[in-house]
């Protein structure tokens, strides 16, 4: 079988882009990639004492520090200059990086004298795309680079670098020559038309696919962890009013977030922060008492307070000290922690009592007692005992690969009986091009400008 592969464009113009954010630092990086990338910077580039001789191209080392001095008629600044020789560089192209000072005007200027001497600006995530294109990554570690410069906590910080390494590439392309192996077996076997040998070689295919089945169920489970690495544990403190809801968001943030009185009623909307705990980024939401009332406002945001609950994947059930046992009802499927608040109220209290009904955490927002224990048992509740190192795919574009390839082997053992071997080969391509298509091996124009239309202008 043929083996299908991207199309690499080759680029004949040269790009350009400050890499570095907007504003004022200790220094600005401007990127050039392409062909021309050297001719298009070594103009402007003039030794710091004019007794030196004038630059050519040979004074330019590949992976060496070099001070200049960057010059045109209205600018003049002292530049570090970084060349990346191809393919050896980020994009696989020559690339330089002009290190100036942390001027954004500075960066500006120097940009766009590159862009009026051959260089074209460059589209956001162009560098990334062209890395991609010539086969420096593939798209799941595209997807990681972006997920690393997003990332908000510890957790997702190690997850998109595990990912950035190869952790999903890895497993992907051992799974995918297994399947190349199998199905090259049923070609063979079809050559051969007597049935004992079509029936024996589909029994010998649904073996040999049985640990295949078992490492993409791995990879699809994985899904749920590595999204809630990537994206944030959202967390809903949710019962009735005056229990405390919008103090215990404070104290867990620990600023001043919500506005919290002893009026019951007061938290009308949801109210929606962040905070990491070990690494991982809880994104809390305050909702409003739950409670029967005819308050017309009341009652949009008790909407809101469920539509949270059901999007929740922890949620945190306030009661008060008063009545211990007096928690709403809430989604059984969804984690639950059960918090009784205002132990400052009864300092003689247990810190955690456990009940026929319920195991609750006592504690008192007021004045932060306990508040650790909440924060350590969201943790175990939910990424505690995962490794956010490990493998796992991160986003629905790889979820729906896995899918894809794990529902097409399937397909084959579950209708094994009534399928020729020309099905199963289908059944087994489709699996196979799914899975390419999750590395990006085969991946259509859309896809591509998809993925790279997240990423900033300089990346």
């Amino acid at each position: 079988m043929q083996k299908e592969e991207k199309k690499v464009q080759p680029y004949s113009d040269t790009i350009v882009a400050i890499a570095t954010p907007a504003g004022t630092g200790g220094i600005s990086i401007i990127r050039v990639s392409g062909a021309k990338a050297l001719a298009c910077v070594l103009p402007f580039l003039k030794n710091r004492k004019p007794s030196q001789k004038k630059l050519n191209l040979k004074d330019i080392q590949p992976r060496y520090a070099h001070l200049f001095t960057f010059k045109t008629k209205m600018l003049s600044d002292d530049v570090l200059v970084l060349y990346f020789k191809n393919p050896n560089s980020y994009t696989g192209e020559d690339v330089i990086e002009i290190q100036c000072h942390g001027n954004y005007l500075i960066a500006q200027k120097i940009t766009q004298t590159l862009i009026e001497t051959g260089c074209r600006a460059a589209y956001p995530g162009e560098f990334t795309k062209r890395a991609f294109l010539n086969s420096r990554i593939d798209l799941t570690q595209a997807e990681a680079t972006i997920d690393l410069i997003q990332a908000k906590s510890t957790s997702s910080i190690q997850a998109a670098h595990a990912q950035l390494q190869g952790g999903i590439l890895y497993p992907i392309g051992v799974i995918t020559q297994q399947l190349l192996q199998t199905i090259a077996k049923a070609s063979s076997a079809i050559d051969y038309p007597e049935d004992d040998i079509i029936e024996t070689s589909i029994q010998e295919i649904i073996q040999a696919l049985k640990p295949v089945k078992q490492q993409l169920q791995t990879l699809k489970d994985s899904y749920h962890k590595g999204a809630l690495v990537r994206q944030g544990v959202r967390v809903a403190i949710v019962g009735k009013p005056n229990v405390g809801k919008s103090a215990l968001l404070n104290r867990l943030l620990g600023f001043e977030r919500a506005i919290v009185t002893d009026i019951a009623g007061t938290t009308r909307d949801t109210v929606e922060e962040h905070f990491t705990h070990n690494g991982i980024l809880f994104v809390i939401i305050d909702t409003a008492g739950i409670r029967d009332t005819t308050d017309r406002v009341e009652q949009i945001g008790i909407q809101r307070s469920n539509v949270a609950i059901e999007s929740a994947n922890l949620i945190i059930n306030v009661t008060d000290i008063h009545n211990p046992t007096d928690f709403v009802k809430v989604n059984p499927s969804t984690p639950v922690i059960d918090v009784v608040n205002k132990l400052d109220l009864a300092p003689n209290a247990p810190t955690l009592q456990s009940t026929k009904d319920t195991n609750s955490i006592y504690l008192s927002a007021k004045n932060g007692d306990h508040i650790q224990t909440l924060k350590d048992t969201m943790v175990e509740k939910t990424l505690g005992k995962i490794d956010a190192s490990g493998a796992s795919i991160n986003t629905m574009r790889q979820f729906t690969a896995v899918t894809t390839a794990l529902d097409s082997l399937n397909q084959i053992e579950d209708v094994s009986m009534h399928l020729s071997l020309d099905c199963v080969l289908s059944d087994l391509t489709e699996a196979h091009r799914a899975l390419c298509s999750l590395t990006g091996v085969i991946a259509t124009d859309e896809v591509i400008n998809e993925i790279f239309a997240k990423f900033c202008v300089g990346k």
